[in-house]
């Protein structure tokens, strides 16, 4: 009988691998009832189930049952969770009919039309609301209330998207972070870039980190992000690259950083614009280090753009 059962047992194909060693250091009735309730088994979750009870059933704890139950139960598990992502993959489906209208949603957004792409998602959700399981589809909708500069729906399906994506594009990690920021949820921007931080030398994700650091008075965050933007990005866009400057400052200022570290970031500042209590950091910074020249050359610029700004008083 051993022989014979060997023969089965070497053809049986599901399971032959994961089994094959516990049922080898079996005795032959034991290893006659564990290849039944195997035989009598498929790979869905039920069958499994199945031939996890009657294992189970035969009591006993002998070497061979404890191995095979573990393997089994590892199947289980595994096909469980094959089914739940064949399950999502079927809730993401779209008929050939909402296929087209996705499509048309993406060609109005391509013609700056938003409110219309928008308008034909909403629609697709309302017909079809398993679709908004599908992070294509919120992704689509978030970039279109994005354009629409709608920042509280940005946010709103922002973050349904990012429960529903756990590798999300950067540039819609970028979006999220940006509409939070507008809104002054600086804790979430800080909380978004922590949970992402692969991305947070993007442009926009950097210069949000940078700003809702600094405002929420964790300055050496806020001069990383600046650091790190500027390292990556240049001068890139001039009004937000000045208002990283002026974050990096400040933070320098206020954790009362060396002097050489103050000055430079007023120069950097200075290169693109000219401010009174910059000019002021500049000349106090450089005196400190001993630079009387450079520092005259601060105070001087400063003594003549206050003038400036008095004479515009003036007048008005």
């Amino acid at each position: 009988m051993r022989e014979a059962l060997d023969a089965e047992i070497a053809e049986f194909r599901v399971h032959d691998i994961g089994f094959r060693g516990a049922i080898d250091s079996a005795v032959d009735e034991e290893r006659l009832k564990i290849f039944e309730i195997l035989n009598s088994s498929g790979q869905n979750g039920n069958d499994l189930d199945y031939a996890i009870g009657q294992l189970i059933s035969l009591g006993g704890k002998s070497e061979a049952r404890k191995k095979l139950l573990a393997f089994l139960q590892s199947l289980r598990q595994s096909v469980d969770r094959s089914e739940r992502k064949d399950a999502e993959v079927k809730d993401y489906s779209m008929t050939r009919e909402e296929q087209m209208k996705k499509e048309e949603a993406k060609a109005l957004y391509k013609q700056k039309r938003y409110q219309e792409a928008i308008e034909i998602v909403l629609q697709l959700f309302s017909n079809n609301p398993r679709l908004m399981q599908n992070p294509s589809m919120v992704g689509l909708l978030l970039h279109c209330y994005d354009k629409a500069d709608d920042w509280p729906r940005v946010f709103e399906w922002g973050e349904k998207y990012l429960e529903l994506d756990d590798m999300p594009r950067i540039s819609n990690v970028a979006v999220v972070i940006k509409a939070a920021y507008f809104l002054n949820k600086y804790g979430e921007v800080m909380d978004f870039v922590k949970r992402y931080p692969q991305y947070d030398s993007d442009h926009d994700i950097s210069h949000s980190a940078s700003i809702a650091a600094y405002r929420l008075g964790r300055y050496e965050e806020a001069l990383k992000f600046a650091t790190r933007h500027i390292a990556y990005n240049g001068e890139f866009r001039f009004i937000l690259y000045l208002e990283i400057v002026e974050a990096a400052l400040g933070s320098v200022v206020r954790l009362k950083k060396e002097p050489e570290e103050i000055l430079r970031w007023c120069k950097v500042f200075l290169k693109q614009k000219e401010e009174l209590y910059v000019l002021k950091l500049a000349e106090n910074a450089s005196r400190r280090l001993g630079k009387t020249d450079e520092a005259n050359e601060y105070l001087g610029k400063y003594e003549k753009l206050l003038v400036e700004a008095e004479e515009r008083l003036t007048r008005m």
